[in-house]
């Protein structure tokens, strides 16, 4: 190839490398851009068997049967701007497990200061979906009332905990907590917040106050929860180690059989 050959070779490799690097910037970009605006009921595991767990390791946590988990309730409420503008005042709800892998029994729900207001409740414990351990809550859809879980301040509460270095800004509410104990079974599950609803399962206006950018919000707008999550346990390095053991052992005993087979 001539010189000139060679450089246009080089100039369109140049014009790729600089298209793809457009390409990763504008998805850089895309990912990086500021979060809605919105309210996310936030359950943190803060301890097991009075041991804090560590401040990454809140919403995915190894248990056994016997251990008792302490829940913390959070609510994060998330504007648009740099302004801490974010209020918080009520949510209505349930508490539940997931159906089916790990069982776990709730307990001692309660609200706490200053969402223990008139007609605030901890809610109860029933098993609201039948798979036999107790969650926190009647079913979503026009359960009994006296048994959901309500913090509910009797003001709008304004002065929630700001979140450090979080753009657009975002501020935080605790608003209750829970134990639950793991009575049994195995494999994956979570804990979640629901929603409480209409009996037809519409929203209702009273089941939720909340301010997002100066913007009143009620039970009849979206919110999302960040659960708790109980993941299959990682086999453990022993068990890796045996593994690795049986397998080199295989592996021997194939090549002794070999080795026999040819100079039989």
């Amino acid at each position: 190839m001539n010189h000139a050959g060679r450089r246009r070779g080089a100039i369109r490799r140049t014009a790729a490398a600089v298209a793809a690097a457009t390409v990763a910037a504008i998805a850089f970009a895309a990912t990086a851009a500021p979060a809605d605006a919105g309210l996310m009921i936030d359950l943190r595991a803060t301890a097991i068997n009075g041991s804090p767990t560590p401040a990454g390791g809140m919403h995915d946590i190894d248990v056994h049967p016997g251990d008792v988990v302490s829940v913390q309730i959070v609510a994060v409420v998330s504007g648009t701007n740099n302004v801490n503008d974010e209020a918080f005042q009520a949510i209505h709800g349930s508490i539940r497990s997931g159906n089916g892998g790990l069982l776990v029994d709730m307990s001692q729900s309660a609200v706490v200061a200053p969402f223990n207001g008139a007609g605030s409740q901890g809610g109860s414990a029933v098993d609201s979906d039948g798979d036999g351990d107790l969650d926190i809550g009647s079913p979503p859809n026009g359960g009994v009332a006296s048994t959901y879980f309500i913090p509910r301040s009797n003001t709008m509460e304004q002065n929630g905990t700001p979140v450090a270095g979080a753009n657009p800004a975002r501020e935080e509410f605790i608003i209750g907590a829970v134990n639950f104990t793991v009575t049994g079974n195995s494999g994956e599950s979570f804990i979640t917040f629901v929603r409480r609803a209409n009996p037809n399962g519409t929203g209702n206006i009273a089941y939720g106050t909340w301010v997002e950018d100066g913007v009143g919000h009620n039970g009849l707008d979206p919110y999302t929860v960040s659960p708790i999550r109980f993941p299959v346990p990682e086999p453990s390095s022993a068990a890796l180690t045996t593994l690795a053991a049986l397998g080199l052992l295989a592996r021997r005993r194939r090549r002794r059989g070999a080795s026999e087979s040819e100079n039989s």
